[in-house]
């Protein structure tokens, strides 16, 4: 999306030019709480997850928080 809305051919674009270079982290022991009021902090839908080493492993949106406070299944 961000390649399209800044006019960039996503075809030709690569990752490395559009990413956040050093983006705001969650790790897989945070409440949900606290991940939340992080998301609404930063004006952002998703966190990456990272391991204790700072590797990711996995991304949060906030339609999974949602799920997680529904009762439901993300």
């Amino acid at each position: 999306m961000r390649a399209i809305a800044d006019a960039l051919d996503p075809k030709q674009t690569t990752a490395a030019v559009i990413m956040t270079a050093d983006p705001a982290t969650v790790s897989p022991d945070d409440e949900v709480a606290v991940v939340a009021v992080k998301m609404m902090r930063l004006g952002i839908r998703h966190l990456p997850v990272v391991d204790a080493k700072g590797s990711p492993i996995g991304l949060i949106s906030a339609s999974d928080l949602v799920a997680v406070l529904e009762g439901g299944k993300s």
